[in-house]
């Protein structure tokens, strides 16, 4: 294991008990292989999907400063690393002359100087062995850096003809990128936090000054403080806030406060006739925080509840395909995050037990065992016929045993709900470790862990 870690230096200074050293070696080439293929950096779909997502870069030209601005770096780094490489290595070749020097004059050394002499040959070997596994590491890393400049070149190729200011001046795209960038977020208001929502029209009415005087006529939209101020400002505006507004609450819980939704939610389409709001409680166990979004909602007075996790990827679509089954419950098919596929969600085979779903797309399938909250909409008069809690989880000796969504869909069905899968919904699942996506063989390209060309308009990213 010369590239990464030798594995005699557990067994000669005893850092590891004989049974660990013999597991250690036993998977030797498991390990080797695995130090070999490690992701470092992004892979292309993060590059793509995440750091050039419609919101932020929605032109062309926006995608192609960003990223030979992420080229750049890696490539500032590469130099930087090569500069230490080579440093290192010359101090490699300085401790080896010490060492020879070392060995030399122990041949003629006793007592007390010949221990000294010892102990300082030990630790400037320890200290050479331990460069040269640094040196290993630093190859890695150059050859990862390698790989993500490799593939920024591909897309900022891609991207070049589609340019519409050129690749010479920076500065010539930005009032168009950024009067796009906030005109979707003034779009999509209802679904921003609403201490952002001042700041976003602020920006939107600079940028469309910056973009609008000589291309767009002037704006008409004018920005309230609240619904109330606007009803009393205009009779149009009242004669339609006074009518009945059906809402929908999207509950996306996450882990952590910094974790992101991988479902742009502000390209997503919304339901005619309906307001949409999102709530993001995060740092709660999944059961509690379904349960907390389920409280919110029937607090707040909304009809539905739309379940997205943020490790999904959902249809541009996928809420108004659900909202037309008027249905109860009902969700659309996502994958589990391993090949071979199997469907997060589970329904009953010919012969009566448990099973993957099996499934032609367009497929609508009917009390569905288990359906998963990635991608699922339910109406809120179905927890009004529930005892709390709405959601549990159990766990035996700390492993999973029963999850949230098992334990609501059997509610559902004791209490006569019909659970509906739409698997003409299809939902992708992300493996925000290992940046791979997981969805049908018709959408996605296995070979360069992407979505395939043909279906990239379709998806909320």
């Amino acid at each position: 294991m010369a590239e990464t870690v030798k594995l005699e230096i557990f067994k000669t200074e005893g850092l590891v008990k004989k049974e660990d050293y013999e597991f250690l070696n036993k998977h030797k080439e498991d390990f080797e292989k695995r130090f070999a293929t490690r992701a470092l950096f992004r892979s292309k779909a993060e590059m793509l999907g995440s750091v050039l997502n419609d919101a932020v870069h929605p032109t062309a030209d926006s995608k192609y400063w960003q990223s030979i601005g992420e080229q750049n770096v890696h490539l500032t780094e590469l130099a930087n690393l090569h500069y230490e490489i080579k440093k290192q290595r010359a101090d490699n070749e300085y401790l080896e002359a010490e060492i020879e020097e070392i060995e030399h004059n122990l041949k003629g050394a006793k007592g007390f100087e010949k221990k000294k002499l010892q102990a300082t040959l030990n630790k400037k070997s320890a200290e050479l062995e331990q460069s040269r596994f640094g040196l290993a590491q630093s190859n890695k890393m150059a050859q990862e850096r390698i790989r993500e400049i490799k593939h920024w070149e591909e897309i900022i190729q891609d991207l070049v003809p589609q340019l519409e200011y050129g690749t010479e001046d920076f500065e010539l795209h930005h009032p168009k990128r950024y009067y796009l960038r906030y005109k979707n977020k003034v779009d999509n208001l209802q679904l921003a936090d609403p201490s952002e929502r001042k700041g976003f029209v602020d920006q939107f009415e600079s940028f469309a000054h910056l973009y609008n005087d000589k291309q767009l006529p002037q704006s008409a939209s004018v920005d309230f403080a609240t619904i109330e101020e606007l009803q009393k400002a205009d009779k149009i505006a009242d004669g339609y806030f006074s009518q009945k507004v059906k809402k929908i609450l999207i509950g996306a819980p996450h882990r952590r406060k910094e974790d992101g939704n991988a479902t742009n939610f502000n390209s997503m389409q919304t339901p005619a006739g309906f307001t949409v709001h999102i709530e993001q409680p995060f740092g709660y166990k999944v059961a509690d925080a379904q349960n907390l979004i389920i409280e919110k909602a029937i607090e707040g007075g909304y009809d539905y509840v739309f379940f997205v996790e943020d490790d999904n990827i959902i249809p541009r679509d996928a809420l108004v395909r659900l909202i037309h089954h008027k249905a109860d419950v009902v969700g659309g098919l996502y994958y589990r995050k391993y090949l071979p596929l199997e469907t997060a969600g589970m329904h009953y085979d010919k012969d009566g037990s448990p099973s993957s779903i099996e499934f032609e797309i367009g497929d609508v399938i009917h009390d569905t065992l288990v359906l998963p909250m990635g991608c699922t909409l339910i109406k809120t008069s179905v927890f009004e016929k529930m005892e709390k809690p709405y959601f549990k989880e159990a766990t035996i000796n700390g492993r999973p045993a029963l999850t949230s969504d098992t334990y609501f869909c059997q509610r559902c069905r004791d209490i006569g709900v019909d659970i509906i899968t739409d698997t003409s919904v299809q939902v992708l699942h992300v493996d925000k470790h290992n940046g791979k996506l997981f969805g049908h063989q018709s959408i996605i390209d296995y070979d360069n862990n992407w979505i395939k060309p043909e279906f990239r308009d379709y998806f909320a990213i």
